[in-house]
Order: structure tokens, then C-alpha cells, then sequence
């Protein structure tokens, strides 16, 4: 069975004019985290640091390859982890959704930033003409003796082309002190994309796991907000 948190960002952008993009390959670039990596990951869990800093000691090519905008922002956006919780209460544990940014044109271009939302909202009754629908999720699914997990972003209305998307999945299992460690990494980035996706499928073991997905990416000229960062969760899942 798979699971899916869904994380929305509405943004608005301008209809008059021609978006232009820089000329680049559109081919992903995709990367697998390393076992030291991994090791290195464990040593942060749960410490104060920004998503720019985690990139910097994890996975440094990400930053080389983000454009220096977005590379600004995530500097500036606090890394998230999966919580600590007591395994007896394992399942029926509460998940924080992901948060919900919605932009609107507006004569006096506002923002209004709804974090925790239980109920994201939809395509069908949010997506005015003026505005574009970036939706993330991260997932997972147990196939025999295997788990596939995931994190994406895709736009709407489908096929709206941002010039650069980037995501990162992690997959968490529970260890016997109950903390989350993390025991497989994986990210993906696409430019002149409608639609970006960091998956793998691992050997599955006994235990608690959780994926951690983090979502960015460059909207098209003249949208607001220019850039867009968000964090999605699976839901907790058992293999027996």
C-alpha cells in the first residue's frame, strides 16, 4: 500500500509577456547518497541548521548545480527532521502536513502562508487564471521484499514549465532508542521541467520508516513568489 503527504504552493504570475528560459539541458541529474553520507546525515539529525548548510556537509554538487537565487533562499529556510515519538504510539502517531503558500495577484501583491494545514487544498477550487499550482509529495510503497519511496513536484495547469525544479527523498527507519535514522537518500533536479521525481527502491527490512522530502525550484519571470521551498512526510509505515 503507498502512502502520500501532499504539500501545495500557489503562485501568481503575470499573463502578459513571454516567460523566457534559460537555454540548458532539460536532461535530470540525478544522485544517490553514499554510505558515508548517510553516516554523516545521522550526526545532524535533529541539530539547528538551515536546508543551505545540510546540502553544504551532504551533498555539495546540489548546491553547485542550484541557480545562485534559490541558493540565497535555502540558506535561509530551517532544515526539518522527522520527530522523536515513543514506538507504542507508532502508528496512530500524528503527522505534521506539509504547509500551504499561496500567493494571489492582487493590486497590492500579498501573501498568505497557511503552515500545518490538515486539508490541502485542491486543484479544481484554488487555481484561479493568474495563478500556477506547484503540488509535492513524498511516498512510499512495500512491494515483497522490497520499498519504494519517493518525493515529486509537478505543475498545474499540467505542463506549465518552471526553468529549474529540485527534490530530495530520505528514507528514515526507527532505531531501538526511537530516534529516526536515515538509511537511504536520493535527489533529483530537472531543468525546463513541468514535472521532477527523486525515487529509489531499497531491500526491505523489519521496522518503522518514514520519508522526508524536500521540494525547490525556479518559477517562471514575473511569478510571486520568484522561488518556492517546501518539506512533505509520508506516513509512518510498518514492515513485518
Amino acid at each position: 500500500m503507498k502512502t502520500l503527504k501532499i504539500g501545495i504552493i500557489l503562485l501568481a504570475f503575470l499573463l502578459a509577456g513571454m516567460v523566457i528560459v534559460p537555454l540548458v539541458s532539460a536532461d535530470p541529474s540525478s544522485e544517490t547518497l553514499s554510505a558515508s553520507q548517510l553516516n554523516e546525515i545521522k550526526t545532524l539529525v535533529g541539530q539547528n541548521i538551515t536546508l543551505g548548510e545540510y546540502y553544504e556537509k551532504i551533498s555539495p554538487d546540489i548546491l553547485t548545480n542550484m541557480p545562485a537565487s534559490l541558493k540565497k533562499r535555502i540558506y535561509q529556510t530551517k532544515m526539518q527532521w522527522p520527530e522523536s515519538f515513543s514506538k507504542t504510539n507508532s502508528i496512530a502517531h500524528s503527522i505534521k502536513n506539509t504547509s500551504i503558500t499561496s500567493v494571489h495577484k492582487t493590486v497590492n501583491d500579498s501573501l498568505h502562508f497557511n503552515g500545518n494545514n490538515s486539508n490541502p487544498i485542491s486543484n479544481t477550487d484554488t487555481v484561479q487564471p493568474n495563478e500556477i499550482l506547484v503540488e509535492s509529495r513524498s511516498g512510499d510503497g512495500v512491494n515483497g521484499e522490497s520499498i519504494d519511496y519517493l518525493t515529486e513536484s509537478f505543475t498545474s495547469p499540467s505542463g506549465t514549465i518552471f526553468p529549474y525544479m529540485e527534490d530530495t527523498s530520505t528514507l528514515y527507519r526507527l532505531d531501538d532508542t526511537d530516534q529516526w535514522v536515515p538509511v537511504s537518500s536520493v535527489s533529483n533536479s530537472r531543468y525546463i521541467s513541468s514535472w521532477d521525481i527523486a525515487e529509489k527502491t531499497i531491500s526491505a527490512y523489519q521496522g518503522i520508516y518514514i520519508v522526508m522530502g524536500e521540494s525547490s525550484g525556479i518559477t517562471p519571470i514575473g511569478s510571486n513568489p520568484p522561488d518556492y521551498i517546501q518539506y512533505t512526510e509520508s506516513g509512518i509505515f510498518t514492515v513485518n
